[in-house]
């Protein structure tokens, strides 16, 4: 699959098109990698509307550094709020805020009818909670919710209230893949088709991760040594989780589909790829 394959460009012209139609741009970034999921054409399409960011999957993130994000986003301009999409009160604090933008966009546009409808486009990289978010605002499941990059294909209006009418779009990634550690998150966290790659390179990816961000989380989950190379370690927890083969060789694939699914699962605790005193160097 290529990297930015043709439904992703339809997808973009599509959502070019629409934003005449709309007041307000909700952008949805992956609370543990904001960075990585705050794909800069949003930016663009986003110009002259309202602008929020909405971290999602607060609930699997570092605690103390989503905070952090919260601030950063907000010093730079934009409405922020982190939520778990399954927190009912995380639910009611959005559309207090989306109550709020309402009525400020109603006073700028000097209109003073109560009936005035606000339009949303919720946009975003794919799989990180777009469709997830629209269904607890509407309070029941109206779009399809999935693990899988690109589970939402075409553009759905959905009504979450009298006045507030959403628009859920297709996942759309940065056009270039040239910043690597970009990538490499948008693999480890499945915001990218990762079905072609082995489960065992990703899982690579995540010891040397946690390794250098959260020292002693492979001791404590695998009961293994953090010394020596990526592989060495997961070669240990192959041995330590029985993924082995005849003769006693180690099932790459079976070890890097636990580290994986244990990591994505938030098994390994609430965890952020990335800091946001990182920015300015190339370590996110």
């Amino acid at each position: 699959m290529s990297w930015y394959p043709g439904h992703m460009k339809k997808a973009l012209d599509e959502i070019i098109e629409k934003k005449k139609m709309v007041d307000v741009v909700i952008e949805i970034v992956d609370a543990r990698i904001p960075y990585s999921t705050k794909n800069p054409l949003i930016d663009k399409i986003a110009a002259k509307k309202e602008h929020m960011i909405v971290l999602t999957k607060k609930d699997l993130a570092d605690m103390i550094k989503t905070k952090e994000w919260v601030e950063h986003f907000k010093s730079e301009g934009y409405n922020v709020i982190a939520i778990d999409t399954r927190s009912k009160r995380d639910i009611v604090e959005l559309k207090k805020e989306l109550a709020i933008v309402h009525k400020y966009l109603l006073e700028e546009k000097n209109q003073k009818r109560e009936n005035f409808e606000m339009k949303i486009m919720v946009v975003g990289m794919p799989n990180v909670g777009k469709s997830s978010l629209l269904n607890a605002l509407k309070g029941q499941k109206s779009t399809k919710v999935g693990n899988t990059p690109g589970v939402t294909k075409t553009m759905q209006w959905v009504r979450i209230s009298d006045n507030i009418l959403l628009l859920d779009t297709p996942g759309i990634l940065m056009k270039s893949k040239s910043e690597e550690n970009r990538v490499n998150n948008l693999e480890i966290l499945n915001s990218i088709d990762t079905s072609e790659i082995d489960s065992a390179e990703i899982a690579i990816k995540i010891v040397d991760m946690l390794k250098s961000k959260y020292p002693g989380k492979l001791n404590e989950r695998y009961k293994v040594e953090e010394q020596g190379e990526a592989l060495e370690i997961l070669e240990n927890i192959g041995r330590k989780r029985g993924a082995l083969i005849k003769g006693g060789n180690i099932d790459y694939t079976k070890v890097g589909n636990i580290i994986v699914d244990e990591f994505r699962k938030g098994i390994l605790g609430n965890l952020t790829l990335e800091n946001v005193d990182e920015l300015d160097r190339t370590e996110l």
